[in-house]
C-alpha cells in the first residue's frame, strides 16, 4: 500500500506544493489576497468575504493546506528515517541511532536498500594496499561484513586469499554470480551458517551472524580491510566486534580501518561516526594505531543525512 501511495499520490501532492502548503505566514497572507482579488471576477461570489468565497468555490483554505502539508511531510520523514536512514529523534529532540538487528540488515539486501555498496574498487584500499601487504605475497586478507565488495575479487586476482563474513546470503550469492566465479557451498554447523568457496579456494565467504565467527573457524589472517563494517554495527557491540578481530590478527597482521566522521548531532547513523578516541579505546591497549589518510568524503547523496561535512580516515592498526 505504501508503494502505491508513493507512486500515485505523492507525485500529485508535491505538484505546486508551495501554493497549497504555504508554510510562512507572509506567504499564506499573499495567497489569500490573490484569492480575494481573483474572486472579484466571479459574479456569484464577488460580494462574499474570503472565508465564504473559499467555501462557495470549494477551495482549500491556507490553514487546510498547511495541515495537509504537515501530514505529507510527516509521512515523508517517517518513511525516510525508518527505511533509508534508521536514526530516530528522542523525546529531548536529539538524534539517536536506531539499534539494527542482523535480520534487519538482511532485510536491507532483500529490499535493495544497499546504498553503502560500491560498484568500484575502493580508492583508499587501492591507494594503501602496499601498506597492508607490506612486501608479502599471497597473504590471507579478512573482510568483515563483506557484502558483495568488488575489492575481494580484485585481491584474489592478485594471488591473495580472501576470507569474508556476511549475514545476507543474497549478497554472497550475488557476489559470485556477478563476478562469474564458480563456487561450492558447504554447511558449517559451528557458526550455524555456510561457507561459499571458489573452486581455487582463493575466495571464502562465510554466511552467518558475524558474532558466531572466530579464528577457530578459518584461522588467523595477515591483513584486514574494514570498510563499512565497524561503522555499521551498533555502538554497544563495538567491544565484542573488536575482540573477534583481535583474535583473527596473526603476528605481523596489518589492519586497515576506514572510519567516517561527521556531526553526530545532525545524523546518528548507521554508518556511525567513529572518532579517533573511539579507535584508540578499542585497539590502543595492545596495538599501534597510525592515521595514514584523511579525505573529504562528502557526496551529494549525503545531504539526505542532514550533514554538511564528512571525513573518511584510514587507520593502520598493527600489534605492538
Amino acid at each position: 500500500m505504501f508503494k502505491l501511495y508513493k507512486a500515485f499520490v505523492v507525485s500529485h501532492l508535491e505538484h505546486a506544493n508551495v501554493i497549497w502548503f504555504p508554510c510562512p505566514k507572509r506567504r499564506s497572507v499573499a495567497i489569500e489576497q490573490l484569492q480575494r482579488s481573483a474572486s472579484k471576477f466571479v459574479k456569484e461570489v464577488h460580494n462574499l468575504d474570503n472565508c465564504e468565497c473559499v467555501q462557495a468555490l470549494k477551495l482549500s483554505s491556507s490553514k487546510s493546506g498547511r495541515l495537509t502539508g504537515d501530514l505529507f511531510q510527516t509521512c515523508k520523514v517517517t518513511a525516510f528515517f525508518s527505511v533509508s536512514h534508521p536514526c530516530i529523534m528522542s523525546e529531548t529532540g536529539t538524534v539517536t541511532s536506531k539499534v539494527m538487528s542482523t535480520d534487519e540488515w538482511v532485510q536491507r539486501w532483500d529490499e535493495r536498500a544497499i546504498g553503502f555498496h560500491k560498484d568500484t574498487i575502493h580508492p583508499l584500499l587501492e591507494k594503501h594496499l602496499l601498506v597492508m601487504v607490506n612486501g608479502k605475497t599471497n597473504i590471507r586478507i579478512f573482510f568483515p561484513l563483506c557484502g558483495k565488495a568488488l575489492d575481494m575479487k580484485w585481491l584474489a586476482d592478485q594471488g591473495h586469499t580472501v576470507i569474508g563474513v556476511e549475514a545476507a546470503q543474497k549478497a554472497v550469492e550475488e557476489f559470485f554470480e556477478e563476478q562469474k566465479v564458480p563456487f561450492t557451498t558447504q554447511s558449517v554447523p559451528a557458526i550455524n551458517g555456510k561457507l561459499f568457496q571458489s573452486e581455487d579456494k582463493k575466495l571464502n565467504i562465510y554466511c552467518c551472524d558475524f558474532y558466531n565467527f572466530s579464528k577457530d573457524i578459518a584461522g588467523q589472517v595477515d591483513g584486514i580491510w574494514d570498510r563499512g563494517a565497524l561503522v555499521a554495527i551498533n555502538n554497544e557491540d563495538r567491544e565484542k566486534y573488536a575482540t573477534i578481530l583481535k583474535g583473527l590478527m596473526a603476528p605481523g597482521c596489518r589492519y586497515l580501518l576506514s572510519a567516517l566522521q561527521y556531526d553526530e548531532t545532525k545524523y546518528a547513523g548507521p554508518p556511525h561516526h567513529l572518532s579517533d578516541d573511539a579507535v584508540q579505546q578499542l585497539y590502543g591497549d595492545k596495538y599501534s594505531i597510525e592515521m595514514i589518510d584523511d579525505v573529504d568524503a562528502l557526496e551529494s547523496r549525503h545531504s539526505q543525512w542532514g550533514i554538511d561535512w564528512l571525513r573518511e580516515k584510514v587507520f593502520l592498526i598493527t600489534p605492538k
